[in-house]
Formats: C-alpha cells, sequence, structure tokens
C-alpha cells in the first residue's frame, strides 16, 4: 500500500481516466443522436413528397371524372 499521496495521485489518474472515457462516449451519443435525427428527417420529407403526390394524382383523377 502506497503512501496517501501517491494513493491521492492514482485516485486523480483513474477519474481523470474515467472523464475522458465520459466524454468521448457523450461525444458518442451526440454523433448517433445527430444521425438519427438527419434520418428522421429524410423521412418526413419523403412522407411529404408522398403525400404530396398522392393529392396531386387524386386532383388528377377527379378533374378526368
Amino acid at each position: 500500500m502506497g503512501t496517501n499521496a501517491e494513493q491521492v495521485a492514482a485516485s486523480s489518474e483513474e477519474l481523470t481516466a474515467s472523464a475522458e472515457q465520459t466524454g468521448q462516449a457523450t461525444e458518442h451519443v451526440a454523433s448517433i443522436t445527430e444521425k438519427l435525427a438527419e434520418g428522421a428527417l429524410t423521412q418526413v420529407n419523403s412522407i411529404e413528397a408522398s403525400v404530396t403526390l398522392v393529392q396531386k394524382m387524386d386532383g388528377e383523377a377527379t378533374q378526368n371524372c
């Protein structure tokens, strides 16, 4: 068992490493969240385009009756 100073230094190094890992994990989660948001926006845009197309086709079909 080391001295108190050695134990404090070792604990400090462990805390620093843990904080770095937490920061990296947070960045990773933020990146994934951003990609999910981009994917959701793409889906919304696709759905809006589909709805617009269906409405246009429905309007043309109504005019042809």
